[in-house]
């Protein structure tokens, strides 16, 4: 893989990822926890159990298939913005579900 500058401004150290490891662990130290994002047991429960059935079938949002080697995110079909109560129900490619946002342009 080509290196490249790492994302923060300033930062000169070169890295086969978008951030160095200095970087990257002060990203995901803002993160927060799993658990500070939301994402509790029963969520956790939901997509382990959805998962297995989501091999090789097409992504919700880009029809395009989902294999184990592939970051998958359980989705909310009907999007936190419109229903608060809403729970995840499906699994889709990490990157449809990140690129959709709230939702509304699916």
């Amino acid at each position: 893989m080509a290196m490249r500058v790492c994302l923060e401004p300033g930062c000169p150290t070169l890295t086969t990822t978008r951030r160095c490891t200095t970087h990257q662990a002060q990203v995901e130290v803002a993160r927060g926890t799993r658990q500070q994002r939301g994402y509790d047991a029963e969520h956790m429960a939901t997509r382990e159990a959805l998962l297995p059935m989501a091999y090789g079938t097409p992504c919700p949002l880009c029809s395009e298939y989902m294999w184990p080697h592939q970051e998958l995110h359980l989705d909310h079909s009907t999007p936190l913005s419109i229903d608060s109560t809403s729970r995840g129900d499906r699994i889709t490619h990490a990157r449809c579900n990140l690129s959709r946002g709230d939702g509304h342009n699916e």
